[in-house]
């Protein structure tokens, strides 16, 4: 039998031959799939050479006499032949063993290897030598990563990782995977991936339907398997949102349309924008799409927003407007697609629609100059108003100084107000806030106390003696 000394265990397939020294014939034989090996046609009274070999590992050669009507039994153990590479241990932050993790390494930037986990966490993969940029990536655990491990010839390089648990999800994707044809595909590899912050792999179900949760970042995706050919996402953005991101697998020959891979609200702005990425599709024999316009559906029909022409890009990008914002009364929804252009105006491919809704994220000004007086019958409160072209109305609050109860609010349009139900025995604080349509409410304005003591009320005008006396 030929063995590994490594472990022991038979080399499937090993070769086995015998050399004869007086006839110069050589004879062989192959091991099977547990290493045994069976010779019968050798030749007694002679020496023989005999070699056992495998792939992966160093030959052995030894010199054996077989008499006359004898056998020899032989057994062979051969040691693995020196490898470069790397191996190692991955655990978790509460020292156990992970099982499943890939690991990806990069060599020079431009080619990549893989090896996986076993059930012990160990890793084992050859490599050629060079400088390795090494990744890991496994569902519900942040990357962990190493650069400018140094592989040299023969020799094995040691690299352990301990990866740390994601707590809580920010957001995710969720989508449809097509096979190109209209059709849905199922067990397909749909692969987010960030070197520097999460990787992790769900497959489409057999309704083609594929979901999965993600931290804030952006990925790059890349998909492959069900009988296609491989796709490729770059640039997806996930801010505390779930992209609707539908995925299309196209034979090499089909022209591919563009792909809107992101769809979000712009920050910070008095809203009715939204800022659209999409991949740029591959044109295939018509080389490339001269330009893209970008369009914005309204009940039935597309209106027609802007033209982008041909870049050369991996992605392209464009700030679109909505025809409203989603406020605190619900969502507006905005619905926009793509069009790539061919030097025939009748040849052109639409993306799939991708639809999202703007925000005014940005609240009014704030009322300035609060000042507050008693008048007969109230306070009278006064402020300068904020010029926000969105301005809906101020909240006036109003809290009683010797109380932990909230602060009553009182509405209005106007920049004053007359507070009528007013104790004269309290003390009062008041400050004014601007609203927009959107909901968003300002900081408040300086704050004023007032104490209405003495302030008359109609129960002060009734008088409590009555008398009745000569009118002359």
């Amino acid at each position: 039998r030929v063995h590994s000394s490594n472990n022991g265990d038979g080399i499937s397939y090993a070769q086995v031959s015998a050399y004869s020294y007086s006839t110069g014939e050589t004879y062989g034989a192959e091991a099977d799939d547990n290493g045994y090996y069976y010779m019968g046609d050798l030749i007694g009274e002679q020496e023989y050479e005999v070699m056992a070999s495998a792939e992966g590992y160093t030959s052995l050669m030894e010199t054996h006499y077989l008499g006359s009507g004898d056998s020899l039994y032989l057994d062979f153990y051969l040691d693995d032949v020196p490898q470069s590479g790397m191996f190692g241990i991955v655990e978790n932050s509460d020292g156990d063993p992970l099982s499943g993790v890939n690991i990806y390494p990069e060599l020079n930037g431009n080619e990549f290897f893989w090896a996986a986990t076993d059930s012990s966490g160990y890793y084992h993969v050859v490599l050629p030598p060079g400088s390795y940029f090494v990744s890991t990536g496994i569902n519900d655990y942040y990357v962990s990563s190493v650069s400018d491990i140094e592989v040299v010839d023969q020799e094995m390089v040691e690299i352990n990782f301990t990866l740390d648990p994601v707590e809580s999800f920010d957001g995710g994707a969720a989508g449809i995977v097509y096979s190109g044809v209209g059709e849905t595909a199922s067990g397909v590899s749909v692969n987010f991936w960030n070197t520097a912050l999460y990787d992790a792999i769900v497959y489409s179900d057999e309704n083609g339907a594929y979901s999965i949760e993600l931290v804030n970042g952006t990925y790059n995706v890349s998909v492959w398997g069900g009988g296609f050919e491989g796709a490729f996402i770059p640039g997806v953005t996930i801010n505390n949102n779930i992209l609707p991101l539908d995925i299309y697998m196209f034979d090499n020959n089909s022209p591919q349309p563009p792909v809107i891979v992101q769809l979000e609200d712009v920050p910070n702005d008095q809203g009715s924008l939204m800022d659209m990425v999409w991949s740029p599709g591959i044109p295939q024999e018509w080389e490339i799409f001269p330009y893209y316009s970008v369009w914005r559906e309204n009940e039935d029909n597309w209106h027609f927003i802007s033209m982008v022409p041909f870049h050369d890009f991996d992605v392209y990008n464009m700030v679109v407007p909505t025809l409203g914002d989603s406020t605190h009364e619900g969502i507006h929804w905005s619905t926009f697609m793509v069009t790539a252009h061919t030097e025939d105006p009748y040849v052109f491919f639409d993306s799939e629609p991708s639809s999202g809704y703007s925000i005014d994220n940005l609240p009014p000004d704030t009322p300035v100059g609060l000042s507050a007086e008693i008048i007969e019958g109230g306070v009278m409160l006064n402020w300068l108003a904020p010029l926000d072209d969105d301005f809906a109305y101020h909240n006036v609050y109003r809290s009683d100084v010797m109380s932990e109860e909230s602060a009553m609010v009182f509405t209005t349009v106007d920049s004053f107000y007359v507070d009528t139900e007013v104790d004269p025995g309290t003390n009062y604080e008041y400050w004014v806030t601007a609203v927009d349509h959107s909901g968003n409410e300002s900081n408040g304005s300086n704050t004023v106390q007032i104490s209405p003591t003495g302030l008359s009320t109609d129960a002060d005008l009734v008088p409590d003696v009555y008398a009745l006396g000569q009118n002359y």
